[in-house]
């Protein structure tokens, strides 16, 4: 299945909480990170596939590289057989600041991530995605961020989510 990935926004801002005496580089001790992302995909090898995903989310540092966050995802697909749908998934995630990079007026970081989430995206199966209720993913994820500056920053991300767990309701019957 060929995708066709095309990020049309991705930028995070980073919001202070407190204005301290900081170390040389003034991105480290960013305390609150509140970020969106918009991404558009088309795939249209067997039946027209167009999806739009709607990412918020926000993490505070509880350890020095380690930050903790929830993240809310929309998803809109349509196709010209199934229609349009629509998804959420919700969940929290753990990022550790890897890499870090600063120059004076610069930076780079990388983030490796991990987390859980409920939704009802389903990618069961090689149809494409339909809405399922009572999904549970784990999700791997990573991502780089450039430092503009003191506020913003722009975030190149991919995140891979595998669904663990189904409801008892969505769960096949066996008849004997």
């Amino acid at each position: 299945m060929l995708y066709l990935f095309i990020p049309i926004y991705l930028l995070s801002g980073a919001i202070s909480a407190q204005e301290t005496a900081r170390p040389t580089n003034k991105y480290y001790d960013t305390p609150v990170v509140i970020g969106s992302s918009l991404t558009y995909i088309i795939d249209n090898e067997t039946v027209p596939f167009h999806e739009i995903s709607r990412s918020f989310n926000g993490a505070f540092r509880i350890w020095k590289n380690l930050d903790l966050g929830m993240n809310s995802i929309s998803i809109f697909t349509t196709d010209r057989l199934a229609g349009y749908d629509r998804h959420s998934l919700l969940g929290i995630f753990a990022q550790y600041r890897f890499y870090h990079f600063p120059d004076q007026l610069r930076g780079l970081a990388f983030f490796p991530e991990a987390g859980g989430y409920k939704g009802n995206y389903c990618t069961c199966g090689i149809q494409n995605p339909y809405p399922l209720k009572g999904l549970s993913y784990i999700s791997i994820a990573g991502d780089v961020t450039f430092y503009l500056n003191k506020w913003a920053m722009l975030d190149l991300a991919w995140m891979n989510s595998t669904i663990q767990m189904m409801s008892r309701e969505n769960m096949p019957i066996r008849n004997i």
